[in-house]
Parts: C-alpha cells; structure tokens; sequence
C-alpha cells in the first residue's frame, strides 16, 4: 500500500472539491477531469501516476464520492443551520 498516494489523493480532494461541484452541469465529465488533474498535480509533486492508481484503479469514482460527500456535508450544514 502506497500511504503517500493515498495521503496525496485524499489532500488534493480536500483541497479541489466542493460542493459547488455537485451542482454545476456536467458534473459526471468533471469526475474526468478531477481525476486527471489529481494525477498531474501528483506527478508534479514527485509522485509516479502508478503510486496512485495502484491504491485508486478506479480515481474517477473516488472522486464522484468526494464530490457527493461534499454535496452531503454541505445538506446538513445547511439543515442544521436552519433548526
């Protein structure tokens, strides 16, 4: 297990998505372009492509999660809010 390609995807999903990225048109062609984003900013930090694949065969789901995580931590701060 590649901890540095894990701990790198999961810091640049914190760092790159929200929840406005659920909302906007075209989000499934986003997922693409989250993905291959991830793996440029990774092999700028030294990181080889396959690290992170190796751990995320499938990047572009992983990053249809976040941005469905994002888009349900944002529903509940809003419900919270409004109680």
């Amino acid at each position: 297990m590649s901890e540095r390609g894990v701990a790198f995807v999961e810091r640049w999903i914190a760092e790159n998505i929200s929840s406005e990225d659920f909302l906007e048109q075209g989000v499934d062609a986003r997922f693409d372009i989250f993905t291959r984003s991830a793996l440029a900013a990774a092999r700028q930090s030294g990181i080889p492509e396959g690290e992170i694949l190796e751990e995320f065969p499938d990047l572009s789901s992983r990053m249809a999660e976040a941005v469905q995580g994002a888009a349900d931590n944002e529903l509940r701060r809003q419900v919270e809010n409004d109680d």
